[in-house]
């Protein structure tokens, strides 16, 4: 049987035709499409036993598919577009042999997945003193590990916003690790969270970036572009309405009527969950107050 040539074409050739003819090959050798919360479940697992290899190789390749149409969206013509496109490719042609075998990916290299040290110091020394990424390394193999670090950033930051808390120390002085904080916030009842909130994804997507963080993993895009849908609906600005008022605001998603109430159930569940608990307040609290 004559090799097909998708994954070649739409490297060397990257059409808005030839990438379209990628995205739909790759989505009809998935198999049935999967739920959007089966299909981040799966994506954002940090282990797999033997049996559910299939079912890792159809939740990358559709996940793949969705961030190429993705880019095809944003327009394939867009120089940093084609560079996310050839990684990406790269990236899944372990799991188009898998399940279908026939397309050629002779010509891609395999990837180590991981990066030498000193790249990551080289953008350290870049972001300060110039502000920016530096152009000698300008592609998504060398910059897609630092967005997990904003990322991570961006979650905590957002967790001890909600909570109002500098930091949480248990008895034996030890801080308390991100996992236990995002469990207790996300059983607070006086507070309002917007309905897109999904907090077993947030929760999927921490363990994911501690995984991938602290190994020096460098990321499949299109889990990082799952992630990043995941935390929108936490982190982004947002609109809300009362009877009252309305409004937007950085920290609409999470509203609340009263904020001293709210401190006050948020002091009572982190000391039910860490009896003894240090607790050091924030001057901020990440959370709309309601009029």
């Amino acid at each position: 049987m004559e090799q097909t040539q998708y994954l070649r074409k739409a490297y060397y050739e990257p059409t808005t035709k030839n990438v379209e003819k990628l995205a739909n090959f790759i989505t009809s050798i998935s198999g049935k499409p999967l739920r959007v919360d089966h299909l981040r479940h799966y994506l954002l697992k940090t282990s797999w036993t033997t049996k559910d290899l299939t079912l890792k190789a159809r939740s990358h390749l559709q996940g793949g598919s969705q961030y190429i149409e993705q880019l095809l969206t944003d327009g394939i013509d867009k120089h940093k577009n084609v560079n996310c496109l050839k990684t990406a490719i790269a990236d899944i042609t372990t799991y188009v042999d898998q399940l279908n075998g026939n397309d050629d990916t002779s010509f891609v290299l395999i990837s180590t997945n991981t990066l030498p040290s000193t790249i990551h110091f080289k953008h350290a020394i870049s972001l300060f003193f110039k502000k920016g990424l530096s152009t000698e390394t300008n592609d998504s193999y060398e910059f897609d590990l630092l967005v997990l670090y904003a990322l991570r950033l961006s979650l905590e930051k957002r967790i001890h916003g909600i909570l109002k808390t500098d930091f949480i120390k248990s008895s034996n002085n030890k801080p308390v690790g991100l996992r236990r904080l995002i469990r207790i916030a996300k059983k607070l009842k006086n507070i309002n969270y917007s309905e897109g909130i999904k907090w077993n994804q947030i929760e999927w997507v921490n363990d994911w970036l501690n995984h991938h963080i602290h190994r020096n993993l460098r990321p499949y895009p299109w889990i990082i572009f799952q992630a990043i849908k995941v935390m929108e609906e936490l982190l982004e600005p947002k609109s809300y309405e009362t009877e009252n008022s309305k409004g937007f605001s950085f920290y609409g998603s999470t509203t609340s009527n009263d904020l001293e109430i709210l401190k006050n159930e948020i002091e009572s569940k982190i000391l039910a969950e860490i009896p003894n608990a240090i607790i050091r307040w924030a001057h901020t609290h990440e959370v709309q107050k309601l009029k």
